[in-house]
C-alpha cells in the first residue's frame, strides 16, 4: 500500500497510507476512517489547477482564499464525500508523490506547483 507524507514542516509532517492512484481514485486511510476521493473529482482538480502555482491552505477553519484547500472544501460537491481543507492536504501529498505536482515551503506556508 503506497505511503505519502503531508507538506508541511517537518515538525507538523504525517507519514499516511492509501490505496489506488489519481487516475483510477484513492482512499486515504485514517486512524478513524477511510476517504475517498474519486477519478472524477481528481481530474477536475487536476484540469483546474494545470500549470499554476498556488498556496496550500490547509487550515480547516480559515483556509488560504483561492489555495487549493478551499477549492477541494468548495467543490467537494463533485466527490461522493464532503471533503474540507485537511483532505486537501493528504490529497495533495498523494499529487507530489505520484508526480502531477511539486511543493515548497515558504515559512510554514506550502506552495504547490502543478505539472502543464
Amino acid at each position: 500500500m503506497p505511503q505519502a507524507t503531508t507538506l508541511g514542516s517537518p515538525g507538523k509532517a504525517v507519514t499516511f497510507r492509501y490505496s489506488g492512484n489519481v487516475l483510477g481514485g484513492v482512499v486515504i486511510e485514517y486512524d478513524y476512517a477511510n476517504v475517498s476521493v474519486g477519478r472524477e473529482f481528481l481530474r477536475r482538480l487536476l484540469t483546474n489547477f494545470r500549470g499554476r502555482r498556488i498556496l496550500g491552505g490547509f487550515c480547516e477553519t480559515n483556509p488560504t482564499p483561492d489555495g487549493f484547500g478551499e477549492w477541494v472544501r468548495d467543490n467537494s460537491n463533485h466527490n461522493s464525500q464532503p471533503l474540507t481543507p485537511r483532505h486537501a492536504s493528504r490529497i495533495a501529498a498523494i499529487l507530489v508523490a505520484e508526480g502531477y505536482a511539486e511543493s515548497d515551503r515558504d515559512g510554514n506556508t506550502v506552495i504547490m506547483k502543478f505539472s502543464a
